[in-house]
């Protein structure tokens, strides 16, 4: 019986199980005991048709893969495929249990949004540092779609993009990156980004799922046919792939090196942080089936990170020492995928599905924009005009174009947006909410878990920042 105890008080310190929270009719414990009629009030129900268990572990996985998995092949060269697949087993385990305290947090406090939750336990300034947070992630995460989109259109140094491509090479400016994104961000972002209302548009948001589901299929085809022409001894393999960083990369000194290689666990950690998508999800879920969000949440990042494991490794493979911050710029080595897969598979590779993924983002920017917009407007002072409404839209967009054209590696925007607002919605604000609400409920193993969850964030950040600062990253 001891042991089975210690087991459990493991389990629930290494793996949080937010039913804990719960009290019969779904009330949390805060609003069981009266702690004021906002904690304690009644859910709202939500229209439309609530999710089973594994449609809610389907809408987790929808809004976990992301762009983030273009860098996914770039980390796995710096780190080694054995290192890169345990560090994605390691992001998964502190994202998914960190995103377990945000959930036991709104359950006690019986509060479904994340901002309100944050306003409720901490207090209004932190309300402001998180929107300004969620302002910084969504800033980023558009100005790394918007330069995938010039990546593909324009094309990179030593990499070809679409449009030069069909051109012949002529065109000069017209088809440099800056013209290219400026022209995609006003005449199909801006139009788009305008909208005041986006609901227009959600039967797209599917379509982005699907066509990432499509690049990663492809992709593995791609790594599969590869290793085994390797195999075979049609192939060569210029350098063999590596399991662990070597000492190359601690090149010219061991502590540039270092710096580099935590830096890559931000962009990793861009592939899972989707903190404030799981309660509006819970939300949606059956009333029967909530108090098991946590499964769902288990069932699509394990998912999820075999998908990266397999579509890292195998691409990575493929392209060897070559691999891009974006690997979609390696698509467009055309000499690759057709030694691999022959003229129509090269075809396909370099054109096809470069292009769909580009026009997936496309579909998929206005609803990013849009939190991005709400969030700049409860920053802002003055009332809701249309003028503010213009005025708001288009700055942002000026904001994200800078940012894309400005930033030379994705890299860069995904190391610094990701250990600082990623880190702090992800690994600051749930560990201190749970702290807030039951520390003196906690066992020891528990405290010591949620205080290396702020650790860790406050190390990720200082490293990163400092290394891209410095130029070391």
């Amino acid at each position: 019986a001891g042991a089975g105890a210690g087991g459990g008080a493991l389990r629930e310190a290494l793996l949080p199980d937010e039913s804990t929270a719960l009290l019969p009719g779904g009330l949390g414990r805060a609003g069981a005991a009266g702690a004021g009629a906002r904690a304690g009030a009644p859910r709202k129900g939500g229209g439309g048709k609530q999710l089973t268990r594994a449609r809610a572990s389907l809408a987790m996985a929808n809004t976990t893969l992301g762009a983030g998995i273009m860098a996914l092949p770039y980390v796995f060269k710096n780190l080694g495929i054995v290192l890169g697949i345990a560090t994605l087993i390691f992001g998964m385990w502190v994202t998914g249990s960190s995103m377990g305290d945000l959930v036991w947090s709104a359950n006690f406090m019986n509060l479904p949004s994340y901002p309100d939750l944050v306003t409720e336990v901490m207090g209004r300034r932190h309300r402001t540092m998180f929107n300004l947070a969620m302002l910084v992630n969504n800033l980023g995460v558009l100005a790394v779609y918007l330069r995938i989109m010039g990546d593909v259109l324009a094309g990179d140094e030593g990499m070809e993009g679409a449009i030069p491509r069909f051109s012949g090479g002529h065109g000069g400016f017209l088809v440099g990156r800056a013209f290219v994104q400026g022209a995609v961000a006003i005449a199909i972002l801006a139009p788009l980004c305008l909208l005041r209302r986006i609901e227009a548009l959600a039967r797209f948001s599917d379509l982005f799922l699907a066509l990432v589901l499509t690049f990663c299929g492809i992709s593995l085809v791609l790594g599969g046919v590869y290793m085994l022409k390797v195999w075979r001894g049609v192939l060569r393999m210029p350098v063999p792939p590596r399991m662990f960083p070597t000492s190359d990369e601690f090149e010219p000194d061991a502590l540039s090196g270092a710096v580099r290689l935590i830096t890559m666990f931000p962009i990793l950690l861009n592939s899972f942080v989707c903190h404030y998508n799981i309660l509006p999800i819970q939300q949606a879920m059956k009333p029967e089936v909530r108090p098991s969000v946590m499964t769902a949440i288990w069932q699509a990042f394990l998912s999820c990170t075999v998908l990266y494991s397999f579509v890292a490794t195998a691409l990575y493979v493929t392209y060897g020492r070559s691999t891009r911050d974006d690997v979609l710029l390696n698509f467009n080595d055309r000499a690759v995928s057709q030694e691999v897969l022959g003229d129509l598979g090269a075809d396909l590779v370099q054109n096809v599905v470069p292009c769909a993924y580009a026009a997936s983002l496309v579909l998929t920017f206005p609803f990013i924009n849009y939190t991005l917009r709400e969030l700049a407007k409860e920053l802002l002072p003055g009332r809701e005009r249309t003028t503010k409404h213009v005025a708001v839209t288009l700055g942002l967009l000026v904001a994200v174009y800078t940012v894309s054209v400005l930033v030379k590696d994705v890299k860069v925007i995904l190391s610094v947006s990701g250990s600082t607002a990623t880190v702090l919605i992800g690994f600051v604000y749930p560990p201190l909410l749970r702290l807030r609400l039951e520390v003196d409920y906690l066992t020891t193993l528990q405290k010591a878990r949620l205080r290396g969850l702020l650790v860790m964030a406050f190390v990720m950040a200082t490293v990163t920042v400092g290394g891209v600062a410095s130029g070391a990253a």
